[in-house]
């Protein structure tokens, strides 16, 4: 049976279908639907977008950027920074797309991180403020005075992007490490010792912040841990003098590495590698940080510490002498915290948009806070030539560390293994 012929009106409207197509795909995407194209195209730098920390922005400014986070549930990119304590200038920045330079630049706004201190420099956060429908930036584009001007007064630098999916990591740490033997000298055996006992107690990653200052061996110790994805290493160099800045930086690395792990960790620990989170009345952290999001809305858990003393090449986890002193929440403290909830982080306490801080029973999480001592008759004085009064109260014997000695001597000593397998002659150095 033979086919009836289409419509004459079908036919038309095909082909009016067709020059439509057409003449849309001839279009620029971005005359079309501008929101759409930002959306989905890249942005491209006019100058070269730093990867390294610490350029400073234009001659002579006394800027300088280490880190910039773009978070699009605030709709504005946070750049970490160094500025001068007075004489302030002003930051502009942009951004841009599609290849073409910024068009305007906009004065950021700079909070100081407040560390009562009187240093030449302090860290800041400048915050760029985005149009809303922007959800990737690659790159930001910082100046300061007269925007207008050619480079190198601008300065571009690369933006990471904040997940906003599940964080797959729920409890990670924050951690920096410099050697100083004027001050402390910081070993293979103590850092291998710190990332061994807290994977034990239940911290899954490790964000570290590898100064110019650490040894050789450290660097090849932290790439062991790197290869099988427990540790990222982000390497950093003061761009002035540590005595202008205090304390080496910290408030800048650590505010660089919280930004850096919104949406990657849920919760994210702060503690020097001479501190350790010990469990008294519970084998690991997390199922205590469980228990006290399901009471109330948490934001903070702050850790209260104690010195505790060990002779000069005695391993962290046999010092079981203390003081009785505990120092109160702020004072010489850490914290674990809620990552998407922080605003700003100082050493010892975090500034949170939501949320409640509580503040860890010493009975049942003490900070463990490692000194390096030796006996002077009936008193303790530093190790070295130090002799500074640290004698706080009277001693005790505290042995909540001893559980956790074996285990933890076993994954060192497994550790050191796979090291020389694959470091060898690196970690002689």
């Amino acid at each position: 049976m033979r086919r009836p012929p289409t419509p004459r009106w079908q036919c038309a409207w095909a082909a009016a279908v067709l020059v439509l197509a057409l003449a849309f795909a001839a279009q620029p995407a971005t005359a079309a639907r501008p929101r759409s194209a930002l959306r989905a195209s890249p942005l491209h730098t006019h100058a070269r977008a730093h990867a390294l920390p610490w350029h400073e922005i234009g001659p002579g400014a006394g800027v300088f950027p280490l880190g910039a986070h773009f978070d699009r549930a605030a709709s504005a990119i946070t750049v970490v920074a160094l500025m001068p304590r007075s004489d302030k200038p002003t930051v502009f920045c942009a951004h841009s797309a599609d290849n073409h330079p910024p068009a305007e630049y906009e004065a950021a706004v700079a909070r100081v991180l407040i560390d009562g201190l009187t240093a030449k420099y302090e860290t800041n956060l400048v915050t760029c403020k985005t149009p809303p429908w922007v959800t990737v930036l690659n790159t930001v584009h910082l100046c300061i005075g007269n925007c207008t001007t050619v480079l190198p007064a601008h300065f571009s630098m690369a933006v990471h992007n904040v997940r906003r999916a599940r964080p797959p990591v729920f409890l990670g740490a924050c951690l920096r490490i410099f050697n100083n033997p004027a001050s402390y000298d910081t070993s293979v055996d103590e850092v291998v010792t710190f990332l061994e006992f807290h994977k034990l107690v239940g911290v899954e990653h490790f964000t570290i912040y590898a100064h110019a200052s650490t040894s050789n061996a450290i660097k090849c110790a932290l790439r062991s841990y790197q290869r099988d994805g427990t540790v990222k290493i982000v390497h950093v160099e003061l761009p002035v003098a540590e005595n202008l800045v205090h304390p080496r930086g910290q408030f800048s690395t650590l505010n660089d590495c919280i930004y850096r792990n919104k949406g990657f960790y849920t919760f994210v620990l702060h503690a020097d590698v001479d501190e350790f989170v010990v469990p008294r009345k519970h084998h690991a952290l997390v199922p205590y940080i469980q228990e006290q999001m399901r009471n109330q809305s948490l934001s903070q858990i702050g850790l209260r510490s104690a010195f505790f003393y060990r002779e000069a090449n005695e391993s962290m986890l046999n010092g079981y002498e203390r003081e009785n002193y505990v120092f109160p929440f702020t004072t010489r403290s850490k914290y674990i915290a809620l990552t998407d909830d922080i605003d700003m982080a100082s050493v010892h306490e975090v500034i949170t948009r939501n949320g409640s801080t509580v503040v860890a029973d010493p009975d049942h999480f003490l900070l463990h806070h490692y000194r390096k001592m030796r006996k002077c008759g009936d008193t303790v004085c530093a190790d070295g030539t130090s002799t500074s009064g640290l004698k706080l109260g009277s001693m005790v014997e505290d042995d909540a560390m001893a559980r956790f000695v074996v285990p933890v001597d076993d994954a060192v000593r497994r550790r050191h293994e796979l090291m020389e397998l694959h470091e060898g002659e690196c970690m002689k150095e």
